[in-house]
């Protein structure tokens, strides 16, 4: 636990694009003494003041992005893992902050996927995130850069002796709330007591059954359901024996279906009906799985209908492929473990930074659809509502309720493909780590199926297109961290086209992180 607490920290540091003590996370904990997994959420909630009305495209404009202070939400990151320690944390605020905190203030090198995402980015003047990482856009730093971020270090100090609510109040507190309010970009409004009212979700998972065990997962609003769903689809519609193309069919049609799924239901459980639970029933599972064909691919599919749900319901737009995620994956000598994910939702959230403190963009993930009469959306702009989180890390326990598999990785709406496939590699083929999280990768989110460039996957392409797939050849990085018990103890895996690293210690005591290495 404190492991997986101190890493987060460093993370924030090593991997500002996607991880901020201002932004998300989500994460599950296996006590292994109890046998049992619980969930924790720590998505942000939207202010009282954010309004429908801010999609409304301004003149010139064809749609209009929540974004600047518009897009921050209050956040509860720091709280979620004040949740966590709680629950399993031994060494003090001030021990796990301490690494973090030095790294802060001596430097960290730019990691490539942020200079590449900064590169891209314009930061205003007196955004704070400008005097943290100079020129963005054109010349801007590469990677390797070292940055520097001693106000960051401060409020690490801080959480080492205040704890986990240094930033709904205090100094910290009333600089994002000052930020939000004056910022050149959309100023909005985010009271303290918002700032301080964002708690985590702490929960049991969501589980499925999956060759004779448990794959678990966060409950909504992250896309954890959509996982399983994903995952339970595809055990249900395949053959026993499936070929390289079965694989590839099955997958796309099963996430692809989830997906829709998605659009439809998922939202904060807190502000609108959850029918997730009732998605992932046995009865649903195969009622869904009957629209899946071996042999032909009947294109983009609606949503799956249930009881009891609100009437005027209508599908969100389309969710991000990809979303800059970090994660980390540890289990102690005792066996026990955690999964964690970390987002800012967008690369460097809203583009500002309170006290070094880089702000999520957590409102941009609400669904972007303008509203209409008796038409009800469950991701819409709420007052108080936490936006679709699209991440979630995955446990697997087997029937004894023994951890078998921990894995986390990117977010965005192909997280799903990429989690079932080394679920469904791992628990019902019995491949390694390391060849599930290497393997070929195949999305299908919303349309199109999409292929791995340069890997086997290519050759699938025409048999696809025979059976009325339409397909894509791109870049399909997942950023997984994966762990999977072995003949002797577990074996660790990271995706082999990231960052990340792996390593395991025999015979059971692993640990992976998704962490650049740290520069000189």
């Amino acid at each position: 636990m404190d492991a997986a607490i101190a890493g987060a920290f460093i993370m924030t540091v090593t991997m500002p694009d996607a991880a901020s003590l201002g932004g998300a996370g989500a994460a599950l904990h296996y006590d292994a003494e109890g046998r049992h997994i619980t969930a924790f959420v720590g998505r942000e909630t939207a202010g009282a003041a954010i309004d429908p009305s801010w999609l409304e495209p301004e003149e010139g404009e064809t749609a209009r992005p929540i974004d600047g202070g518009q897009a921050v939400g209050a956040p509860s990151l720091l709280p979620m893992l004040g949740a966590l320690h709680k629950v399993g944390g031994r060494l003090s605020w001030a021990k796990l902050a301490q690494e973090a905190e030095v790294l802060a203030r001596t430097g960290a090198p730019l990691t490539r996927d942020a200079a590449k995402a900064l590169s891209r980015l314009y930061f205003p003047h007196f955004s704070g995130a400008d005097e943290i990482f100079g020129t963005s856009g054109e010349g801007a730093a590469p990677a390797g850069t070292i940055i520097r971020n001693p106000m960051l270090a401060n409020v690490f100090y801080a959480i080492g002796r205040d704890g986990a609510g240094v930033l709904s109040g205090g100094i910290a507190g009333h600089s994002i709330k000052r930020l939000i309010a004056d910022t050149r970009r959309r100023p909005a409004t985010l009271t303290l007591d918002e700032l301080g009212g964002a708690v985590p979700t702490v929960a049991p998972p969501v589980c499925v059954a999956l060759a004779r065990s448990a794959l678990c997962a966060p409950p909504a609003p992250t896309l954890g359901p959509f996982v399983l769903e994903t995952t339970a689809l595809f055990e249900a519609a395949a053959p026993a024996n499936p070929t390289g193309l079965d694989w590839a069919n099955i997958l796309a049609q099963a996430h692809r279906a989830a997906m829709a799924d998605a659009r439809y239901y998922l939202g904060d459980p807190l502000k609108f009906p959850d029918m997730t639970p009732t998605l992932l029933e046995p009865e649903a599972i195969v009622r869904r799985a009957h629209a899946i064909q071996a042999d032909q691919d009947r294109g983009l599919p609606g949503a799956m209908r249930l009881r009891g749900t609100p009437i005027g319901m209508a599908s969100g737009a389309p969710a991000s492929r990809h979303i800059p995620t970090a994660s980390i994956v540890v289990v102690d000598r005792h066996g026990s473990a955690v999964a964690l994910s970390l987002t800012l939702t967008k690369p460097f959230g809203a583009g500002l930074a309170a006290r070094g403190v880089l702000l999520n963009a957590a409102n941009s993930a609400f669904d972007r659809s303008l509203g209409h009469p008796g038409i009800v959306r469950a991701n819409a702009v709420r007052p108080g509502a936490r936006p679709r989180l699209d991440l979630a890390p995955i446990m697997a326990l087997d029937g004894e309720r023994r951890l078998i598999l921990v894995a986390a990785g990117s977010g965005g709406s192909d997280a799903p493909a990429f989690l079932a496939e080394v679920a469904i590699a791992t628990l019902k083929f019995g491949m390694s780590a390391e060849a599930a999280v290497a393997a070929p990768n195949v999305a299908s989110s919303h349309r199109a199926t999409r292929l791995e460039i340069r890997s086997p996957a290519e050759r699938l392409e025409n048999g696809l297109r025979d059976i009325g797939h339409q397909t894509e050849i791109t870049a399909l990085p997942s950023g997984l961290v994966v762990a999977s018990k072995g003949a002797v103890g577990f074996e660790a895996a990271a995706d082999p086209r990231g960052e990340g690293a792996a390593k395991a210690k025999p015979p059971a005591t692993w640990r992976a992180l998704d962490l650049p290495k740290r520069g000189s």
